[in-house]
């Protein structure tokens, strides 16, 4: 009898920790107010329930404001294991992340990866469930070799967007979307390290570094190097006349969708990123948007998103920098983190502002007023 107890013993805990070893921690997802309705692909979005799964890629947005396309490692109780970034070839402050389920603010799914418009999921309006299940929620990673000419293994991951499952993978320390084997990898060229300069009038975009006189085209561009996927600058002493009417839609989307510029760490890049450099008259028919830097007169049919404005700028919709010095008038908004001199718009917004703002509604970044606003002091 004893003995027969011992093997009965014996087998339930084995038993028990083969199951606990079968098991872990998922998370799922409903939003308040709906019941859970099961469903075969139970990884996409649903108001009824989905789960996020571990090894898949997704955009997260935290309560801070920081944003990582990162990569759920894990699960515990109220907690979320994820990556900073697809691998340690992509950002250099690359780490795996512990935040507490209430430090998400928002999952962003991709909708259109052309214009970046995501389809936003506020966390708070979901009910999280931890629970212990044998169905593990996970996704492999597959290592495939995407090139004729190439022999090397890529890992290829998950990645969730409003469409439907996505792959990514990562070369050269970028991460590219997957479309399938067998192309051709591009070798790129040796670089171009001319250094070229054009007087009087010529065209753009174009392949010089330097225009002193009249520059007239599509877009104020040195793609010299486009083939490297590197920018080069160019600087224009004179006048820029840009007939840019193939960025209709671009202009239209950042009517509605203005970009935020609400981060300190870019005012580090105004010297080293400046692709484009305006002294004189900067003329669009619908408006600038580049890492620019634009000094003296500027007019924009619609939006004006550049690094830095010196001098006078009227935008038709429109403007966002950086750092704004002088007079700036847009028709509806206008946006600076940093702005020294007047802004009129029906809405005029400055981080850090000394001078003058004049529309229905002003934000100094010391104080929000109607009509008219102002701070002559350091703030």
């Amino acid at each position: 009898m004893r003995t027969i107890l011992t093997i009965t013993l014996m087998a339930f805990a084995f038993f028990t920790k083969a199951t606990a070893s079968d098991t872990a921690w998922t998370l799922r997802l409903v939003k308040k107010g709906y019941a859970f309705v099961k469903n075969d692909k139970d990884y996409l979005f649903n108001v009824h329930g989905f789960y996020l799964y571990k090894n898949c890629m997704y955009d997260f947005t935290l309560e801070d404001g920081t944003q990582y396309l990162g990569r759920v490692l894990d699960f515990k109780p109220d907690s979320i294991f994820v990556t900073t970034c697809f691998n340690k070839n992509v950002c250099g402050n690359y780490d795996t992340l512990a935040k507490s389920i209430k430090d998400l603010k928002q999952l962003k799914l991709i909708a259109d990866r052309s214009f970046g418009i995501f389809t936003s999921i506020s966390l708070k309006h979901y009910d999280c469930y931890f629970e212990h299940d044998t169905a593990l929620k996970h996704f492999d990673s597959e290592w495939l070799q995407l090139y004729t000419n190439d022999s090397s293994k890529y890992e290829v991951v998950p990645y969730i967007t409003s469409q439907g499952l996505d792959r990514l993978y990562e070369e050269n320390g970028r991460t590219h979307h997957f479309f399938g084997t067998g192309g051709e990898k591009y070798i790129p060229e040796p670089e171009d390290s001319t250094y070229t300069v054009r007087n009087y009038i010529w065209y753009t975009p174009n392949i010089v570094e330097k225009i002193n006189g009249v520059a007239i085209g599509f877009a104020a561009d040195n793609i010299k190097n486009d083939y490297n996927s590197k920018k080069d600058s160019l600087e224009i002493n004179g006048c820029n006349i840009e007939l840019n009417v193939l960025n209709a839609f671009d202009h239209l989307f950042l009517s509605f969708k203005h970009p935020k510029f609400d981060t300190a760490k870019y005012q580090n890049t105004l010297d080293t990123k400046t692709q484009l450099k305006v002294n004189g008259v900067n003329l669009s028919a619908l408006g600038t948007v580049h890492e620019a830097q634009l000094k003296g007169l500027n007019l924009a049919g619609m939006n004006s998103i550049v690094y830095t404005l010196k001098g006078l700028s009227i935008s038709g919709l429109n403007t966002f920098s950086f750092l704004m010095k002088g007079l700036c008038i847009s028709g509806f908004k206008n946006r600076a983190i940093e702005a020294k001199g007047v802004q009129i718009a029906l809405y005029n917004k400055a981080t850090k502002m000394k001078g003058i703002q004049i529309g229905l509604w002003n934000d100094n970044g010391i104080r929000k007023m109607p009509l008219f606003n102002w701070n002559f002091g350091s703030k």
